[in-house]
């Protein structure tokens, strides 16, 4: 890697150090929720790792949280506002027409939706979440014929337990859907 660039750059290979990288867009998806910078493979090596989040990224998700929080009771607040505040508790309260069931649903809903960028900043800035991970190596396919030599057997060929669709030879991980393999030779 570059040693002398002051900013991580996302789109390097922590291995080889290539900036001829590409997004994974099938090979290794995101886990789960939110995820600021997609996972990346390098042309290169074939690393595919997980880029770091950067603390601007964690900061943009912490400020989107919070606009949506600020959203959230702006609405209610216009809605307090309108029927007045002692009606606006009361229909809340007694339940008078199933809209406020709905509305409450779904405003729950909207802060809880804001968590999940505002808790993900805050964890990132506390080194918690967001970390370089190396997910894995994708082994690019030979475009050259393999030639066996003779009295030699040829590799059997391994299937992805998940996906079923073929994987190179040594390869830890499926290039398809990104499933870790098992140390058998063939996954059957």
């Amino acid at each position: 890697m570059n040693s002398q660039s002051p900013v991580n750059d996302y789109t390097e290979c922590p291995s080889c150090g290539s900036s001829n990288s590409r997004v994974s867009l099938t090979e290794f998806r995101a886990r789960w929720g939110w995820q600021p910078l997609g996972n990346r493979i390098c042309g290169e090596c074939g690393t595919a790792w997980r880029p770091q989040c950067p603390r601007w990224a964690a900061a943009v998700s912490i400020v989107v949280g919070c606009v949506m929080w600020a959203g959230a009771l702006a609405l209610v607040g216009l809605a307090a506002r309108e029927q007045g505040l002692s009606n606006f508790i009361d229909s809340i309260v007694q339940n008078e027409s199933p809209e406020v069931g709905k509305a409450i649903l779904l405003f729950a809903t909207f802060i809880l939706l804001a968590l999940w960028p505002f808790l993900y900043g805050m964890a990132v800035l506390r080194g918690r979440a967001g970390k370089l991970e190396i997910l894995g190596k994708v082994l690019p396919t030979s475009s050259v014929p393999e030639i066996s030599e003779t009295g030699s057997q040829p590799l059997p060929a391994r299937v992805c337990a998940g996906c079923r669709q073929p994987i190179p030879p040594g390869s830890a991980f499926c290039p398809h859907c990104g499933l870790r393999q098992s140390s058998n030779p063939i996954c059957l």
